[in-house]
């Protein structure tokens, strides 16, 4: 008697742990529905045309790319505040996805009118590059039917937290400007920087700014130097203050300026 209850106990244990597994499973797949895909595809970014289109190659194929749920201002608008804010977002993509290996997940909407792919951008450190460009400030989210409602309110708690903290389009003045010794801590980020002008290089297709401290210039390229008059009057040891996307060229600490708005002479020598 004592080994047919053993065996009955033993089957109320087995069956109440089958119910256990069911019930969990089937709350974890609810909960992959909402936030994961069937389908992965993994792939480099060749080419970035804004903040939000890229063409990505694949082994054997190259195709075009936007991101789902994220509107980032379009270049060339008529707008100077706009068309900056464009320009901004479009370095802030080439920083960390131009010939970087990605991982794209898509929904069950998989291209657009254009033809092409809709996807959730991940980065290789696990980041979500969808999220990642709305939290900074350089794209709104886009609330389009084809995202999905766990989506929609990550990228939407995104700008949120980008409307919250004033960064980038949301910004209503400068953030608090840095030092240039410390921009090499803040690479891929947008900040406001002062410095001493140590000397002002031109050059037949670039202008440079260098700053005294630090191993930090300022670049403005051949077809944006007719907007920015100012140039004229900068010397060595005048006061500056600038404002863009810290970046890494070749070891050497940079900003690179498309409008004279990002530029400010606090005091001249």
């Amino acid at each position: 008697m004592a080994q047919t209850l053993k065996r009955g106990t033993s089957l109320i244990i087995l069956i109440s742990f089958s119910f256990f597994l069911f019930y969990s499973f089937r709350d974890s797949e609810r909960t992959i529905s909402d936030s994961k895909w069937s389908e992965e595809k993994r792939g480099i970014i060749v080419h970035i045309y804004d903040g939000d289109t890229f063409k990505v190659r694949f082994n054997r194929s190259e195709e075009r790319l936007r991101l789902l749920g994220v509107d980032a201002p379009e270049i060339g608008d008529p707008s100077e505040e706009v068309d900056l804010w464009a320009r901004l977002a479009r370095r802030f993509s080439l920083y960390y996805l131009l010939k970087k290996q990605v991982t794209l997940t898509f929904e069950r909407e998989r291209t657009d009118r254009y033809g092409r792919l809709l996807a959730y951008l991940w980065l290789e450190n696990g980041f979500l590059f969808n999220e990642l460009i709305i939290k900074q400030g350089l794209a709104r989210c886009f609330e389009a039917a084809s995202v999905s409602p766990t989506m929609k309110k990550r990228l939407k708690q995104a700008e949120e937290e980008a409307k919250k903290a004033k960064r980038g389009i949301w910004q209503s003045e400068w953030p608090k400007a840095i030092e240039p010794d410390k921009v090499r801590h803040y690479l891929g980020h947008l900040k406001a920087v002062n410095f001493v002008c140590e000397r002002v290089r031109v050059e037949r297709g670039y202008t440079l700014i260098y700053a005294r401290q630090g191993h930090f210039r300022i670049y403005i390229s051949r077809d944006r130097r007719p907007f920015f008059s100012q140039l004229e009057k900068i010397k060595p040891d005048d006061f500056i203050s600038v404002y863009g996307l810290i970046e890494d060229y070749r070891g050497q600490t940079q900003m690179i300026l498309f409008y004279p708005q990002q530029l400010r002479i606090i005091s001249k020598t």
